[in-house]
């Protein structure tokens, strides 16, 4: 799973599921004008996802993209399970 924005405008995220996460990301660079990055991953599942999408529908702005308010962003990081980007997610998550 990851989490996905763009560098110049930290107002949206994509909350999103993908065996390859840099892959993803570069799917979805050909349709934006802006710079995306990966801004946080976290190994989970398309049911995990799902949760998330409900945990954060006060935010839903549509399809798997999220106004990035404070509140959602203070508990996602403070979820222990995430993992903040540094450098590059893992290629592929094992099932």
């Amino acid at each position: 799973m990851y989490v996905i924005g763009m560098e110049e405008d930290a107002t949206a995220v994509k909350i999103g599921f993908a065996t390859d996460v840099d892959d993803r990301r570069s799917m979805l660079q050909t349709s934006s004008h802006r710079t995306l990055k990966v801004l946080a991953f976290i190994k989970g599942t398309p049911a995990k996802e799902k949760e998330l999408h409900r945990k954060f529908a006060a935010d839903h702005i549509r399809g798997e993209w999220f106004r990035k308010t404070q509140a959602p962003a203070r508990r996602a990081h403070a979820s222990p399970e995430l993992h903040h980007r540094r450098d590059r997610a893992p290629r592929r998550q094992p099932s």
